[in-house]
């Protein structure tokens, strides 16, 4: 059968009962062979095509498409309060279910929705939604309830933050009793970024968003902690010219009141905003090459849970039976052993 080379053939098989009987890795010796949806569990085809948006969400997440090449059904999220409002009769609806992971997977004509809740990670996550771009500082408004009295962390989510002792730092900062503190990180390009200057002393100086004069090389990352008074400060602000309440604004504000303090991210730690297509590709490239050489995943959500007593080996089990046959698995799996 190795003889039979076939350059121009391509067979395209199915995950039915019909397949079990045939010897697929000879058959990959003779032609391209296409596999369908959850085929991938149990065998590789050269090229994986999903287009029912369940098992495309589910191989998106098990990490194969990363390493195999793969072709998935396109879907999109859809908005968080209709989310909410699905959760609320999931149980009626056909097209929608609870994983064994707590989360709601929700299967349409739309697409495929997952929303965490958190349970598989021994955390509790709660959601609210933006409805029109209003300014980081609105955050602060809109979960004003969520907040209660205590004090509150912004992280933008197309930031990744790296350094050996990033996470100390961030418990220092759940200390924080009054006023607010930056992350500040060099950067090449600071004309493109939030930038402040500081003295010997960390002592903010100057605040500028994106300057065209040359002011300093320290950009203002995505990562903030503030005290309560951040509701009250971000309810005061005016919006700007593009009709939002901006974040250089809040922490002016707080700096006025000689209340606003920085911290880095630190010499060999990294800051990557991936807002573009060339970031994230940048940022997925830094993942992969550190994963590969290191053999350590980088923010394993289940490894960091096990790690802080949130979650059990039991629960990594469920999660390694969630993602099904990969690599993530099976990295889940040496944390267990």
């Amino acid at each position: 059968m190795e003889a039979l080379r076939w350059i121009d053939t391509a067979v395209c098989l199915g995950n039915g009962q019909s397949r079990q009987g045939l010897n697929l890795n000879k058959l990959k010796q003779c032609a391209t062979v296409i596999g369908c949806n959850a085929i991938y569990r149990d065998f590789n085809p050269d090229i994986l095509v999903a287009l029912d948006s369940r098992i495309a969400h589910e191989i998106y997440r098990s990490g194969y498409a990363d390493t195999n090449l793969s072709y998935l059904g396109y879907w999109t999220p859809i908005p968080v309060e209709v989310a909410h409002e699905m959760l609320a009769t999931c149980e009626a609806k056909t097209d929608s279910n609870i994983n064994s992971n707590g989360e709601c997977v929700y299967h349409g004509a739309d697409g495929v929705f997952t929303l965490v809740k958190g349970k598989n990670l021994g955390i509790k996550i709660n959601f609210a939604q933006q409805k029109y771009p209003g300014g980081l500082p609105e955050a602060f408004i809109i979960g004003e309830k969520f907040i209660g009295k205590n004090n509150v962390a912004l992280i933008l989510g197309d930031n990744f933050f790296y350094g050996q002792s990033l996470t100390e730092k961030l418990k220092d900062c759940t200390k924080l009793q009054s006023g607010a503190k930056i992350f500040l990180h060099p950067v090449s390009n600071p004309s493109q970024y939030g930038v402040v200057k500081i003295n010997k002393k960390n002592k903010i100086l100057k605040i500028i968003e994106k300057p065209k004069k040359y002011l300093s090389n320290l950009a203002i990352t995505g990562l903030y902690f503030f005290d309560n008074q951040v509701i009250k400060y971000s309810k005061s602000l005016k919006p700007s010219k593009r009709n939002e309440v901006e974040i250089v604004a809040l922490l002016k504000k707080y700096n006025k009141k000689n209340k606003l303090s920085v911290e880095f991210i630190g010499r060999g730690g990294a800051w990557l905003d991936a807002g573009s297509i060339k970031d994230l590709y940048d940022a997925s490239s830094f993942v992969s090459t550190l994963e590969n050489r290191q053999g350590l995943k980088i923010a394993c959500l289940e490894e960091i849970a096990l790690g802080n007593g949130w979650i059990n080996k039991k629960q990594i089990k469920s999660a390694i039976k969630f993602y099904g046959k990969c690599d993530y698995s099976n990295y889940l799996n040496q944390l267990i052993k």
